[in-house]
């Protein structure tokens, strides 16, 4: 919730807006320690709330965002089990199953753009508007993605870690 509700919108040239959030952090400390069902659930709980109380949409752009967000969960749980198999969660396996569960997050929300792009303008965008959108929002998961496994990482081995996390998301 408070991932979506403190995103950073950035306007580039010619007016294109792109909206940055932090979700792949918890996302992928959740990958680690959180139940699948209570994770997907959470997120899309977590979207409607804030897109119900700041943003209001009409109703197809809020299914579409909803959507999109459980489909990015689900396919990141999904990726991590499978690349990860019976290893431990943090080792250097399990870093690189975190990484590719968050590269199936960006990947589906990226494909989820270039489908609505496509919908509503009734042709495909073509290849360098798709390079624009993929890339727009690379530098931004990356960061995230890093971010979100030395997390994952660092509370595993020292988990009052999560006492400076809450004071931290107090404080915002």
């Amino acid at each position: 919730l408070c991932c979506e509700a403190f995103g950073v919108w950035v306007e580039r040239r010619q007016g294109e807006l792109y909206g940055y959030t932090l979700a792949m952090v918890p996302l992928a400390v959740g990958l680690v320690y959180a139940d699948p069902s209570e994770m997907v659930l959470a997120r899309v709980v977590g979207v409607m709330v804030v897109l119900i109380v700041t943003r209001q949409r009409r109703f197809c752009e809020f299914f579409y965002e909803v959507s999109v967000h459980a489909t990015q969960t689900m396919a990141a749980i999904i990726v991590f089990r499978l690349v990860l198999g019976e290893a431990d969660p943090v080792g250097v396996r399990g870093a690189f199953a975190l990484l590719a569960g968050l590269f199936a997050s960006y990947a589906t929300a990226a494909a989820a753009l270039a489908t609505a792009v496509t919908l509503v303008g009734r042709k495909w965008p073509g290849g360098r508007a798709m390079v624009v959108l993929v890339r727009s929002g690379a530098a931004a998961a990356v960061l995230n993605a890093a971010i979100g496994i030395g997390l994952a990482t660092t509370l595993w081995e020292h988990p009052h870690v999560a006492l400076l996390l809450g004071a931290v998301g107090a404080a915002c």
